[in-house]
């Protein structure tokens, strides 16, 4: 159990530091899935509409190294 407190610890670190078009993306996803906020993990984790949505956003609005950020950011939180 406490392993997963520092996983979700370090993800939400991970997730400060990201670039914006990453947390603006996580976040927008999040609400469209009826998630408050990329932070709420039992709900993005169990959402595939977040799943798609940020996908998509991170594809048509980051670099290539924050679409892999975010693709790592989301697999740190939910795996």
């Amino acid at each position: 159990m406490f392993a997963k407190y520092i996983a979700l610890f370090a993800a939400f670190v991970t997730v400060a530091n990201a670039q914006s078009c990453v947390f603006d993306c996580g976040n927008q996803a999040a609400r469209d899935s009826g998630c408050s906020s990329v932070y709420d993990r039992v709900c993005v984790c169990a959402s595939d509409r977040f799943k798609t949505e940020g996908e998509q956003c991170l594809a048509d609005r980051c670099s290539p190294d924050d679409q892999r950020a975010g693709a790592a950011m989301f697999h740190e939180l939910c795996d």
